[in-house]
């Protein structure tokens, strides 16, 4: 191992527990008391977040799945309902502890394997469904209270990027909140609109809400049709959505989660259409605002191509305004309104050209990845002729 495995050794005074030994009970239990202290906390994160393969698997066994101690061993290669108890229970400890649940959101943050993920998101789910106690009932906060809404986040990032749990997680989450998966998604953003300002009303989203959001758009595209809807049916009206696409965490999270999806396939594709006709009165502010620029360009590349001449028509009645800004000129480029202004055919022949261009990168990527995947089976054979 490295110098990470070395000083987490040290430290726990780990001897040992090569290959697939279960990690001792002394050392286990030491994880455990260090996971609910403020400083020692940091440093299981630390090690969650250095060390190699084999000693985060190691780590994450004795910290939650279980294999932490003799009384362990055994029961991984047939796991029971009291197995799954145990484990429930261990994640609900971590969960509701003040301190813990950060280390429980570093360990879901650095999984490293498809098996640990669907191991943690299962019973993290069931915690889901026991539903979001009030704040007047906080002994044991579960992941969907508004101050452990971070371990919901992971949880969520953790499905989208292994492709496990997530009909699961979107199942629980809809008991656990008692709403349907729309409805969801607009008291996970918690939207809270401020005083207008010149450039329009600000708006203060909840962090990890948003980012369960983002990663909720994430999920294979036949599970997000209704969080598409809670985003663009009608929940949030126009001026709150233009509001969202100025604010950074709402830019990221919601306008890139829906135009950086599949655009191309439903139901992105008709979801573009919607917030297009939603945002429509507030392109020209959005087009020289600092962060919703990129929402607007965004857009005029998501839009099918028949109704990108749209987009572009309403920024150029404007393009005296646009041009006064480094964002506004940054949108005419984007966009082509010069090319618009100019005649439909100069038009035309842009937007050819950028299809024809996106067609280019895609053909390139598509090609690298096979090369990769032949250079890695190449590598392969190799180590199997070596051994």
């Amino acid at each position: 191992g490295g110098l990470a495995e070395k000083v987490v050794r040290q430290v726990l005074a780990w001897d040992g527990g090569e290959g697939d030994a279960p990690v001792p009970r002394a050392v286990a239990e030491a994880l455990h008391d260090m996971a609910a202290k403020a400083i020692p906390s940091h440093f299981v994160e630390a090690a969650l977040s250095a060390c190699h393969d084999a000693m985060h698997r190691d780590l994450v066994h004795a910290l939650v799945l279980g294999r932490g101690g003799a009384e362990d061993e055994g029961e991984g290669k047939d796991e029971g309902a009291g197995e799954k108890k145990r484990r429930r229970a261990v994640l609900a400890d971590y969960v509701s502890h003040p301190i813990a649940n950060h280390v429980l959101q570093r360990l879901l943050a650095t999984v490293r394997h498809r098996e640990e993920a669907d191991a943690l998101i299962r019973p993290l789910c069931d915690l889901m469904g026991r539903g979001a106690p009030t704040d007047a009932d906080v002994s044991q906060p579960g992941p969907l209270h508004p101050s452990r809404r971070g371990v919901l986040h992971h949880t969520a990032e953790l499905a989208a990027k292994y492709r496990v749990g997530q009909e699961r997680f979107l199942k629980y989450l809809t008991k656990g909140l008692g709403e349907s998966l729309a409805e969801c998604v607009v008291t996970l953003l918690h939207v809270e609109l401020v005083a207008p300002s010149p450039r329009g009303r600000s708006v203060v989203l909840d962090v990890h809400g948003a980012r369960t959001v983002r990663a909720l758009l994430d999920f294979v595209p036949r599970l997000t049709q209704d969080i598409l809807e809670g985003v663009v049916g009608g929940s949030l009206d126009g001026e709150t959505l233009a509001a969202v696409a100025r604010d950074a965490l709402g830019s990221r999270c919601v306008m890139d989660g829906v135009l950086d999806g599949p655009v191309a396939s439903s139901p992105f594709s008709a979801a573009v259409v919607s917030l297009f006709e939603i945002l429509r009165p507030h392109l020209l502010t959005l087009a020289t605002d600092r962060v919703g620029h990129h929402t607007v360009k965004k857009i005029f590349a998501a839009l099918p191509p028949e109704r990108r001449a749209e987009l572009t028509a309403e920024l150029a009645g404007a393009s005296g305004r646009l041009g006064g800004n480094a964002m506004g000129r940054a949108v005419i480029e984007a966009c082509f309104v010069e090319e618009f202004l100019a005649g439909e055919s100069a038009f035309m022949a842009a937007v050819a050209r950028m299809k024809n261009r996106e067609g280019f990168l895609e053909d390139i990527m598509a090609k690298s990845g096979e090369g990769g995947r032949k250079r890695k089976r190449k590598r392969r054979r190799a180590k199997q002729g070596n051994e």
